[in-house]
């Protein structure tokens, strides 16, 4: 907000779309690298989540956004303070009289937020549950992937013709589908399982490609580094945020669910949090206005180092943490 001199709600914007880690390039390292299943497997539910909540998130800001829109009825006064707008929308005059209407909005689409998320996470596990009996009355791969494919856009469907978060949904669809349904040889046979993960690593790596090939289209390299010293303010910012926020909750899961979680291993999760895919969609689809452009700058710089430094950090600290550790 001070150094780069934004708005509120445009840092915050950025917070919420910055915030998604891409766990496919972490995956790959850890393939190599033969880490513990389970560290992996926390990886990738990690991810999952982080989209589902930062698509949530920035969709709310927007919301709050529009709600800001309509202080202009609220008149003027001395105290007025003009507000620039985040997400494109026209600036404002918001009144002081306005701030019990903001905090109202805040607290809309903060139980807005709840309900998008384990409303959407119920639907995604209730379609999960039942595609999972469907899967045992089958031993086709073609016929079982094709299945998977209607779970994930049937929970998409579902949960967003509901108002409900598709994200949401399909995360939790994923996460039963990968720690429950293939875990039995009864339900899935080996042959079903490696054509169906195989099928969806693809996939996903096409769409990583497609944004990406966006970002490398759209970023200019000059305004990079013009906003070099903000980008590396910014991402120092993230993992700091992400260090404040993983020890405490990782010490937390060890004292009181008595799973014990190394503290290489919340080095590799710190590490690991890059930015990729989902922030550089989100950055995009931004309407176009005053903040875009930095906005865009930034993010396409703090993915870009994100990308180059951790995989680095990240490649040699696993292989000297996890040497001999067989999957």
């Amino acid at each position: 907000m001070y150094i780069a001199r934004l708005p509120f709600l445009v840092a915050f914007a950025f917070a919420a779309l910055i915030s998604p880690t891409d766990a496919a390039i972490v995956i790959e390292i850890f393939k190599k690298v033969k880490v513990p299943r389970i560290l992996s497997t926390l990886m990738e539910s990690e991810a999952a989540f982080n989209d589902a909540t930062g698509a949530i998130a920035f969709s709310s800001i927007i919301a709050l956004s529009v709600g800001s829109a309509g202080y202009t009825i609220l008149g003027t006064s001395s105290n007025s303070a003009l507000y620039s707008n985040s997400i494109g929308f026209p600036t404002t005059i918001i009144s002081s009289s306005a701030a019990g209407y903001d905090h109202l909005n805040f607290i809309i689409q903060a139980e807005h937020f709840i309900i998008l998320f384990f409303g959407g996470a119920a639907i995604g596990l209730a379609i999960a549950a039942a595609t999972h009996r469907l899967h045992t009355l089958m031993n086709d791969p073609l016929s079982e992937t094709s299945l998977t494919i209607a779970t994930v856009f049937g929970s998409v469907v579902l949960a967003n013709s509901l108002g409900l978060s598709g994200l949401a949904a399909v995360a939790v669809a994923g996460l039963y589908f990968g720690n429950v349904t293939i875990k039995k040889e009864a339900t899935m046979s080996k042959s079903v399982r490696t054509f169906a993960f195989n099928f969806w690593e693809m996939i996903a790596f096409l769409a990583s490609s497609v944004a990406f090939l966006y970002l490398g289209i759209s970023m200019n390299v000059v305004d990079i580094l013009n906003h070099f010293p903000i980008i590396a303010l910014s991402l120092i910012a993230v993992l700091g945020a992400r260090a404040a926020t993983i020890y405490p909750i990782l010490a937390a899961t060890t004292r009181f669910a008595r799973e014990n979680i190394p503290n290489t291993w919340k080095n590799v999760i710190l590490v690991g949090g890059m930015r990729g895919a989902i922030s550089v969609a989100l950055v995009a689809s931004i309407p176009p206005s005053d903040f875009k452009s930095l906005l865009q700058t930034i993010t396409f710089g703090v993915v870009l180092l994100s990308l180059i430094i951790q995989y680095i950090v990240l490649s040699r600290y696993a292989k000297r943490v996890f040497p001999d550790v067989q999957l």
